[in-house]
């Protein structure tokens, strides 16, 4: 009785074991995956070998404000992307309504 339980023990911590490590190299693979979605932008503006140039706000809000002119849309906000300022969001609506 005595050595049919330490088989058991034996077998089980085996496959205990081994589905631990399935588990930790899925949840590292996780983890890096979704650490390169979200810093994705950064990851890019990291790599690209050009020289880097301020965002201008009051500039993009200048041309923002030409936007009524040219098309049927009004600019309501924008929001500057990433660490490097890189990106943009602009939120607009159609001319009129609220």
């Amino acid at each position: 009785m005595g050595k049919a339980r330490q088989r058991l023990h034996a077998g089980v911590l085996r496959i205990h074991r081994r589905l631990s490590l399935a588990a930790v190299l899925f949840w590292l693979a996780q983890a890096l995956s979704g650490v390169l979605i979200v810093f994705h932008w950064e990851v890019e503006d990291a790599l690209i070998a050009a020289v880097h140039r301020n965002t201008d706000p009051p500039a993009i809000e200048s041309r923002l404000g030409e936007l009524p002119g040219r098309l049927a849309v009004a600019a309501t906000g924008f929001w500057l992307l990433t660490i490097f300022m890189l990106g943009l969001t602009l939120w607009v609506r159609r001319r009129g309504a609220r």
